[in-house]
């Protein structure tokens, strides 16, 4: 998952602390996904890593099974963004 944050419709690299959390909405139990189980190497917990001016993270989606989910961005604790997807 990338994305890059503006600032009055500009790209800026100026980046404060990112977090992810995912949550299924659909399909099997649903609710909040422990971090443990999309987290992959290159990760640190819920943190997106910045590299290029970008947010950058690997979810690990093998491990999450048949559903739909919903990835919340969240920046100093307030959700800024979210991204719908569904595995089969």
């Amino acid at each position: 998952m990338k994305f890059t944050l503006t600032q009055d419709g500009v790209a800026t690299c100026a980046l404060p602390a990112a977090t992810i959390a995912v949550t299924r909405t659909s399909g099997g139990t649903t609710g909040a996904i422990d971090e443990s189980v999309y987290v992959m190497a290159a990760d640190n917990g819920s943190n997106f890593r910045i590299a290029s001016c970008q947010y950058v993270y690997n979810l690990s989606a093998s491990a999450l099974g048949v559903g739909t989910y919903r990835a919340d961005i969240k920046i100093n604790g307030t959700v800024i963004g979210n991204a719908i997807f569904q595995l089969k």
